[in-house]
């Protein structure tokens, strides 16, 4: 963002909930973002977080919620609105859209024109600033604080005719379209794309010339401990584990 334009926001400590092993089993994340402009409005953030791992079973919930605050309106009866969920390998983005970036922005910058993106920042980094003060700040928007999966996450290079594809699309391995080329298949690794790194990047207009490709979770499979199994689907298990 232009210096003179900061990211104004303001973190609560998260409330997190652990396990008889001491492991994190629950997290819950608030936080304000605020106008830089003279304009009485804020955006009020909520992330939760719960994963659990079993003999038999995994379990893995994750969603993210914001609500509008103008101070020179009467009604304090705000709602939270979701943005998006992963809920045990289904997910939810039909709210993370470009109508919804457009309104957020509006409300904290006063409009959504060229010239206050200038001002500002691109669609792209709003949302990543966005989901960052939701404490998602991992470059690959797979894992939060104490490696807390979240969820699906697509690797075309477990893929051999996925990886092959975008060889031949001559896709650069980091996502970038300016990136450079690849010349050799057997050193060939494109970036994989988390479900919430591909939505957010959809709805910023900004999917890349890998993360276009992208591919949802396979249907699930009754598996152990795992929640489903598919060796060709390429991607993470909802508990981490690769499969």
């Amino acid at each position: 963002m232009p210096e003179d334009c900061k990211w104004h926001w303001t973190p609560q400590r998260p409330k997190l909930g652990w396990d008889s092993d001491c492991k994190l089993q629950s997290a819950d994340y608030y936080a304000h973002v605020w106008s830089p402009f003279a304009i009485p409005h804020a955006i009020k953030l909520y992330h939760s977080w719960y994963g659990k791992v079993g003999w038999s079973y995994s379990t893995l919930n994750t969603d993210y919620h914001y609500m509008l605050v103008d101070f020179e309106d009467s009604d304090e009866g705000g709602k939270y609105v979701q943005l998006c969920s992963f809920d045990d390998d289904v997910i939810k983005t039909s709210n993370l859209n470009k109508t919804a970036v457009a309104k957020l922005r509006k409300f904290l910058y006063g409009g959504n024109t060229k010239k206050i993106k200038q001002q500002t920042c691109s669609d792209k980094d709003f949302l990543l600033l966005l989901f960052g003060s939701m404490g998602s700040t991992d470059e690959h928007l797979e894992d939060d604080a104490k490696d807390a999966c979240l969820g699906w996450t697509w690797v075309p290079s477990n893929d051999d005719d996925t990886k092959e594809k975008l060889f031949n699309l001559k896709a650069p391995e980091d996502d970038d379209e300016n990136g450079v080329p690849p010349t050799t298949l057997d050193k060939y690794y494109p970036r994989r794309c988390s479900w919430l790194r591909y939505a957010i990047l959809k709805a910023a207009d900004a999917l890349g010339p890998i993360s276009k490709h992208y591919q949802p979770p396979p249907e699930k499979k009754a598996s152990p401990a795992r929640g489903y199994d598919d060796s060709d689907s390429g991607g993470y298990s909802s508990d981490g584990y690769q499969w």
